[in-house]
This record gives structure tokens, sequence and C-alpha cells, in this order.
């Protein structure tokens, strides 16, 4: 063996660590600096997504509520679009994608007006589904929004608040944040009543609330001028989910607590 020469071993050895050292130097490697300022490069609702949690309350350091309304469009949306503007109260509205067509000048009001999200295609329990319909239930709920509204949404509500983890990995990979609530108007129990809504919201309400209503009750309808008339003598105003996130998204503590990070209101059965 002759001295000063490389042999092929060494060589590619050389090669490797040439390589590695390149790849550090380009960003292969973060330093906790650099992780901790591609974090805070990421919007908040970008970081929700990446928590893989749902989101059931703001983080309550402003007086700002967001106004959710399910099962939409219907018969009695004009109405509440009415309510919400003349109360200067901007919403957004989970919708179910076989409902559109039928009450599609509805559905585009709304796109105007507020926030959309995705309430799967005909409202079905999801884990009662297989995985694979479950799947199509989301993906086709938000495919009509789009086609529909021009709207494209990163915001999904399951009927009924029920999700299964597969599932909840499925709206991570779709870039989808959960949306919950943390004040339940239970206006779909049977006897609702206007007053009876309005307790409820009243009960729970704090800043950071997530109020879950539905547009298709005339009871909700009703109470909505009282329940914005009790926003503005507590002075909370009025957001969609997506200002809510952007103003006072919760602590990743609060998020990862679910409703009980809340503290206020309680989750019904409805939705």
């Amino acid at each position: 063996m002759r001295h000063g020469l490389a042999t092929p071993a060494s060589a590619l050895a050389v090669l490797v660590v040439a390589v590695a050292a390149v790849a550090t130097g380009a960003g292969g490697t973060r330093t906790a600096a650099e992780t901790a300022r591609a974090t805070r490069a990421r919007t908040p609702l970008e970081r929700l997504i990446a928590s893989g949690h749902p989101l059931y309350c703001g983080g309550r350091r402003k007086r700002e509520v967001a106004l959710t309304f399910d099962d939409g469009p219907g018969p009695f949306t004009f109405q509440l679009l009415r309510a919400v503007r003349r109360g200067h109260a901007p919403a957004t509205f989970f919708l179910v994608g076989n409902r559109i067509t039928r009450w599609l000048s509805g559905a585009r009001a709304e796109a105007r007006y507020g926030a959309l999200g995705d309430h799967t295609w005909g409202h079905e329990f999801l884990p009662g589904l297989e995985h694979g319909n479950a799947v199509w239930q989301i993906e086709w709920g938000r495919r009509e929004i789009v086609k529909r509204t021009g709207v494209w949404t990163s915001l999904f509500r399951p009927p009924y608040g029920a999700m299964t983890r597969p599932l909840r990995r499925l709206l991570h990979q779709k870039r989808m944040a959960e949306i919950l609530w943390s004040v339940d108007g239970r206006d779909y129990v049977p006897g609702a009543t206007r007053q009876s809504v309005l307790a409820a919201v009243e009960e729970g309400l704090a800043p950071g609330a997530i109020i879950g209503l539905h547009e298709i009750h005339t009871q909700t309808i009703a109470a909505l001028p009282m329940i914005l008339g009790e926003l503005r003598r507590r002075h909370l105003k009025p957001v969609t989910i997506t200002q809510l996130i952007r103003d006072d998204a919760p602590t990743a503590k609060r998020l990862r607590a679910g409703l009980f990070g809340c503290v206020h209101g309680a989750l019904g059965a409805g939705h």
C-alpha cells in the first residue's frame, strides 16, 4: 500500500462526512432556537391544526366570543343573517353538504357575511360509520362547500361532537381544525324556547367562549336579538372562529385540557 493515497473506502467516508456537514449547515439539523422561531412563524390556525387537539374556546385574554351556527343552510338562513347583521355580529356557519344545493342562495350569503365550516355531507354520527364512509362524509362536505360557494375551509365540526382517533389523524393530514364549543345553547332540546336558549347561553358566557347554536330552529332565531343584547351588556364582542383563533388562541395547556380548560360552560349532546 502506498502512503498519501486514499483508498476507495476512506474516500467514501470523507464524502459522507462532507455531505453531512453541508446538510447541517443548510438547516438539516435545527437548533432549539431555530425550531422555536419556526414554530412562531406558523399562524395560530396552523399551530392549532398541528396540535391535533379540538378547540373548545379561545384564550380568554380578550373580550371576544364566537357565535357558531350548525346544520345550515335551511329555511331560516336569511332570517338568521338579518338578525346578526342588525346586531353587527360576525358568525361562523357549519354547513351540511347535502343541504347546500337546496338552499344555495343562503349558503352563498353566509359565505359573504361570515366564516364557513364543514359539518359533513349528511350529518351522520361518524363513530357509527365504517372508517371509509366517515372519511367520505368529511371530504365531500368540504368539497360541496368549495364547489358551491368558492370558499375553501379549514374548519370542521363533527355532528354531535363525536369523533374517533383515526378521524382526528385524518383532519391533521387534511390540515383541518376540529371546532367544538364551550357554551351549548340547547336549542335542539324538545320544548326549547327563546327564553330557555337565552338562559343556556347566559350560563356559560365568558371571554373566549364558543357558542354552539343551530340555524334550523325558530327558537334560535327568536333568541338571537336577546343573546346579542346580552353580549353587548357584558361588553363581549362577537367574532368569527377564525378571528377568535387569530386574536385570542388558547395556550397549549388550556388546549390540552379540552372543555375543562374553558372553565365555563358544559358540553351538551347536540350539534
